[in-house]
């Protein structure tokens, strides 16, 4: 019997090499049709705030948990806890946050304000998840499908149709 190669030693054979860290990402925003898309791209617990920076005219996403992701022109924060987006690379109308299953948070922050031309759509998925609404600015249509919405908002306004799939709480009471 002929044998050609190497004979290793049987501590090298046990060895194992450590790889690089990996980043899980997990929500990624970018665009479909020139509308805002937030979507999980693998499973995880999301806690996702989104904003609006009226001084430089860029929507926030922030999630402290995840990495989130985008492949969007000019929007900055790739590979980190916060992405934000240029109000000028979005030409559509829509806003559409859509996490997966698990016990997701997301909240409309207080500075949420897109103007009376912008759709939100939030749609949690499966499992435990509650919406906060802290803004009481005014969008064009408001659909929330959730487990459950906080209003901490005065008011929660849209210039036409609001669909409300979820359990609401006044946190105002």
């Amino acid at each position: 019997v002929r044998f050609s190669g190497k004979i290793r030693s049987a501590a090298n054979a046990r060895s194992a090499e450590s790889l690089e860290p990996r980043l899980l990402l997990t929500l990624n925003v970018g665009l479909s049709s020139g509308n805002l898309l937030v979507q999980e791209t693998s499973a995880g617990v999301d806690d996702l705030t989104i904003g609006f920076d009226s001084a430089t005219q860029e929507y926030t996403f922030h999630d402290p948990t995840s990495i989130l992701s985008t492949n969007i022109n000019s929007a900055s924060g790739n590979g980190s806890n916060t992405i934000r987006v240029p109000i000028s690379r979005v030409s559509g109308d829509s806003i559409q946050i859509l996490v997966g299953a698990g016990a997701d948070k997301v909240t409309v922050a207080n500075n949420f304000a897109p103007g009376s031309s912008r759709s939100l759509v939030i749609d949690t998925g499966a499992g435990s998840d509650i919406v906060r609404w802290n803004s009481d600015s005014t969008l064009a249509s408001i659909s929330v499908t959730s487990e459950v919405t906080e209003i901490a908002a005065a008011t929660v306004k849209s210039t036409t149709t609001q669909t409300w799939n979820t359990t609401i709480s006044s946190l105002n009471a």
